[in-house]
């Protein structure tokens, strides 16, 4: 919830500093998308499988076993 408040503090122009503000994600195409698609997409369907592999061997080398749970990664 903090990483969230902070998402969107950047894109309201809350901090003091000069931050990216939002990126439009590359790999959707939301010219040729349906409304209907584009709700139901989720990120994991936006990468390649080998990225999901790669993405899961960092994330089992830096979390803890309860929260690799939690996100549905074997061990």
């Amino acid at each position: 919830s903090i990483v969230e408040k902070m998402s969107q503090a950047a894109e309201r122009g809350d901090f003091d500093f000069e931050t990216l503000g939002r990126n439009e994600h590359p790999g959707i195409d939301t010219e040729g998308a349906k409304e209907e698609e584009k709700s139901h997409r989720n990120w994991k369907e936006s990468v390649s499988p080998d990225i999901l592999e790669e993405i899961d061997d960092i994330l089992r080398r830096w979390l803890p076993p309860v929260i690799l749970a939690r996100l549905d990664i074997l061990p």
